[in-house]
């Protein structure tokens, strides 16, 4: 159950990173008169809007400059790694019998919860902290946890199942 746990808490971490830092953005990019002017619009607005899916919020932080170096060797088939996340993420929140064996398990489960973990801290270091991309990747590189996983993504001991189990 722990490792259940883990992987439901980091995919909530993902999307709180990624609702804040688009928010934030978002109230950065507009002007103190165009929220004046606007201010009742957007409550209703706020109410009705549309969040992303986990797809896409995982989509959006894959994509940070910042961090690329590290999600790409990280990650090869970023499609097939953002299914499975998907997959896995609404098994284990909506137990649906149609997803169970779409959703990772064992060793998979653990590869899947320390990739995301590595991408968040990425996101961290980059975004909130300020790092350079390469004094990022020189940071991951000196952990043994990030060792070990990406010396496993590079060998395809973490993930050497059929393509629907990644």
């Amino acid at each position: 159950m722990y490792l259940n746990n883990k992987f439901l808490n980091l995919v909530q971490v993902v999307e709180s990173y990624h609702r804040r830092r688009i928010e934030t953005n978002e109230e950065n990019n507009s002007s103190l008169q165009e929220r004046e002017e606007s201010y009742n619009c957007c409550l209703i607005k706020k109410n009705k809007k549309k969040e992303p899916y986990l797809r896409e919020r995982l989509e959006a932080l894959l994509k940070f400059e910042l961090i690329l170096d590290v999600t790409n060797e990280l990650i090869q088939d970023k499609d097939s790694f953002l299914t499975k996340v998907v997959h896995t993420r609404n098994y284990l929140t909506h137990y649906r019998e149609s997803l169970k064996e779409k959703a990772a398990k064992g060793k998979y489960l653990y590869c899947l919860t320390e990739l995301l973990s590595f991408i968040l801290q990425a996101c961290f270091l980059t975004e909130e902290l300020g790092l350079t991309s390469d004094k990022c990747y020189q940071l991951l590189n000196r952990n043994l946890r990030y060792q070990y996983t990406l010396d496993r993504v590079r060998k395809k001991n973490c993930f050497d199942c059929p393509k629907e189990n990644l």
